[in-house]
């Protein structure tokens, strides 16, 4: 007699159209109910849902464990190609975000420098710093500004300063900071800078060309 959907009576297996595994045919004696089992009439028995669940995956035993199992050589290929993909792409984002860390410098380093130079000179037009009547006014060397000049309106003739410490051009690979500037002289046209007497400007060395498409020389 063929039991009912989910029923398997003594010897019977639940699913007959597969094939006999060992474990599944769980035989009993007439009028014994195996244990574990709901007596569901007539000799047979309701089989527990886990033993079902098992069985329909294709697990000998109910209760036993799933089988684990590893990558195969195309997940890791696949894998590997996605990290590459993201780190090509990962990469003109990281120099991108370098050069903006590094213009930022320069504006900061060159409105240090030239507020510097213009409180040189503004010291000069108010006689605190003896200066040749036909000079401009301006220091002959960046580092008089971080050097100090002598206060001729003190009596100690205690040096002002004008700057901490000279900044240097983010974008120069080597050399001392006031080493890596271009400089200007008050003498020399905007469009030709040369050296001169004196320090009028400083400008970037660097023939980068800025985010904004601009040189950063002509910042």
């Amino acid at each position: 007699m063929t039991s009912p959907a989910g029923v398997v009576g003594c010897g019977e297996r639940s699913e007959p159209h597969r094939p006999r595994s060992r474990g599944v045919v769980r035989p009993c004696s007439a009028g014994a109910s195996p244990a574990g089992l709901k007596d569901a009439g007539e000799g047979a028995w309701l089989l527990p849902p886990g033993f079902r669940r098992h069985y329909n995956h294709g697990l000998p035993l109910a209760g036993a464990p799933a089988l684990q199992r590893g990558f195969t050589l195309i997940e890791l290929v696949v894998a590997v190609a996605i990290v590459g993909v993201l780190a090509w792409m990962a990469v003109p984002l990281l120099e991108v975000a370098q050069q903006r860390q590094k213009e930022g410098e320069l504006r900061l380093a060159l409105r240090q420098i030239r507020g510097a130079l213009d409180a040189y000179r503004q010291a000069v037009l108010d006689k605190r710093i003896e200066s040749p009547a036909d000079a401009s006014g301006y220091p002959p060397a960046l580092e008089r500004l971080v050097e100090g000049v002598p206060d001729i309106t003190q009596p100690d003739r205690r040096p002002i300063y004008f700057l901490r410490r000279l900044p240097r051009d983010p974008f120069a690979l080597s050399g001392a900071a006031g080493e890596t500037w271009g400089k200007r002289s008050y003498a020399s046209p905007p469009d030709d800078p040369r050296e001169g007497d004196d320090v009028f400007d400083v400008y970037s060395l660097s023939a980068k060309i800025g985010l904004n498409g601009v040189r950063v020389r002509e910042w």
